[in-house]
């Protein structure tokens, strides 16, 4: 029963670590092509 519980909590904490990543990677890419924007 814990280990279940376990797995869940890890593929839990698994999608949010790479929502995050995904997440920064796009805000770094958004950030970068409007800096370029507004700098012209």
């Amino acid at each position: 029963m814990y280990t279940i519980v376990l797995v869940k909590s890890a593929t839990i904490y698994g999608l949010l670590d790479a929502t995050l990543a995904l997440g920064g990677v796009l805000a770094g890419v958004f950030g970068t092509w409007w800096w370029k924007k507004s700098k012209e």
